[in-house]
């Protein structure tokens, strides 16, 4: 029944961040009205973000509760996800100066004790390091494993990419980047792919040599 701490918080980003791909600011700068009714589908939300770069307003949509209880085990629902942390934190978020940010907490040690702040990026950071932590994740190489939202965004894009059949206009698209961003920093070869290029140069020889004994 308390307010969700810095940690908790941070937690919940990531959650988002699994869920819909969107980089670090526009999730944090989330404002308490940014889920918006479906306007074609009842059982869809609109999860609106805003992009300081761009200076635009992005759209995700997001699948309603109904659907997604049947999944609950398996991933997160942001829908509900986001009506807990509004609900939650609602008394810490009266206190801060901006009322309509999100994602705001109530500092819980130093001199700045009791004093409602918003989640930063220096709160994201240390929340990721807790949770590896915690629960002693580790990498494929036995190191603690790095978790941040720029590796869970490309997991994000390159899952997209996968699903899409390869299609990298869909996986641009729906990761919100253009076409020339996801090729320099986005797309991962598929564990198969050395594989069956070694193949196609064996066969590629093979035939090369058949033909040439044939033409002696």
């Amino acid at each position: 029944n308390e307010p969700l701490t810095a940690y908790e918080l941070g937690i919940c980003v990531l959650a988002v961040a699994l869920r819909t791909g969107l980089n670090p600011t526009p999730i944090l700068e989330l404002r308490i009205d940014c889920l918006q009714p479906h306007p074609l589908k009842s059982d869809l939300m609109l999860l609106a973000s805003f992009k300081r770069r761009g200076n635009s307003t992005h759209v995700t949509a997001l699948r309603g509760s109904e659907e997604i209880l049947a999944f609950k085990a398996v991933t997160f629902d942001v829908i509900s996800l986001i009506d807990m942390i509004k609900q939650k934190n609602q008394s810490v978020r009266n206190k801060y100066s901006d009322k309509n940010r999100l994602l705001v907490f109530s500092q819980r040690t130093g001199s700045n004790k009791g004093r409602s702040s918003a989640l930063s990026f220096a709160n994201l950071d240390v929340a990721c390091k807790t949770l590896t932590e915690k629960h002693g994740l580790v990498g494929d190489d036995g190191n603690p494993l790095t978790v941040n939202l720029s590796k869970l965004r490309k997991s994000f894009v390159n899952r997209i990419f996968e699903l899409s059949g390869g299609d990298p206009l869909v996986a641009a698209r729906l990761g919100k980047h253009r076409l020339s961003t996801a090729n320099n920093h986005y797309w991962v070869p598929p564990p198969e792919a050395e594989a069956n290029h070694r193949k196609m140069i064996e066969r590629r020889t093979q035939d090369l040599i058949a033909t040439d004994c044939k033409g002696e």
